[in-house]
């Protein structure tokens, strides 16, 4: 099974225990994601604008690490506002594994891409972009 540990323990910031336990939660109750887990290989950085919060999530075989602060080399940077966050766990998953962009969630996520809300970085970065979505995807 996966291991998701929060470097910090009781030191670390909210944020980066949520992340944290959304993900080990999110794997766990749902084992077929499991591959896209150990897949990802990369770090990754979540910065929440409007909180000033920033964490890495460094993925390994079985082993993601959630750090406060950018480290490694990230390839994929997801920069948005707490509210369009909380809105990204809201995406379908459809055919193929991909993120459904049509339906309502789909379209908001959409548009805060095009208002700057969101900004992605590392989109050629698609096959990791498109397994984090898969593992914070709650529907």
């Amino acid at each position: 099974m996966p291991e998701v540990i929060v470097q910090g323990g009781d030191e670390a910031s909210y944020f980066a225990t949520m992340v944290g336990t959304t993900l080990a939660q999110n794997v766990e109750q749902h084992p077929e994601k499991f591959n896209d887990f150990r897949s990802v290989n990369a770090d990754g950085v979540i910065e929440i604008t409007d909180l000033e919060l920033l964490v890495t999530l460094s993925f390994e075989g079985d082993r993601c690490t959630v750090r406060d602060g950018v480290h490694g080399k990230p390839k994929v940077r997801l920069k948005t506002d707490s509210d369009t966050f909380n809105g990204l766990s809201l995406v379908n998953i459809g055919p193929f594994g991909l993120p459904v962009y049509v339906d309502s969630a789909g379209r908001t996520v959409l548009k805060a891409m095009l208002n700057g809300r969101l900004r992605i970085g590392g989109m050629h970065h698609l096959n990791t972009l498109n397994r984090v979505t898969r593992l914070f995807s709650v529907v």
